[in-house]
């Protein structure tokens, strides 16, 4: 599934490989191709994404830092939609997505 958010390119893709409690995610564009690990989590979280810092991010995913907030925002929105069944949100900080399932459902 493609997304076109802020210059980024419709073709878009966001794969979510498992090794067990852990894994990685791909993000791939024709700008960009890079991962990130991710683990299941604890106290109330689903998962945690590993992201790379504002300092790292344009060495990381050669992708400019005026593009990190929408690709982060495309990562998380998959993750919920594909990992929760849609009914999860997910978090932003300097290090880390950290996504949640909605156990009220």
């Amino acid at each position: 599934m493609g997304s076109s958010v802020s210059g980024l390119p419709h073709n878009t893709q966001v794969r979510i490989t498992s090794e067990g409690r852990s894994g990685v995610i791909h993000f791939e564009n024709p700008q960009s191709t890079f991962s990130m690990w991710w683990e299941f989590a604890g106290a109330g979280a689903l998962a945690i994404i590993n992201i790379p810092s504002v300092a790292q991010w344009e060495s990381t995913t050669k992708l400019p830092l005026s593009q990190r907030e929408d690709v982060l925002r495309i990562i998380g929105e998959h993750v919920v939609r594909t990992q929760t069944s849609g009914r999860g949100r997910y978090d932003v900080d300097e290090q880390f997505i950290t996504v949640y399932a909605d156990t009220t459902v």
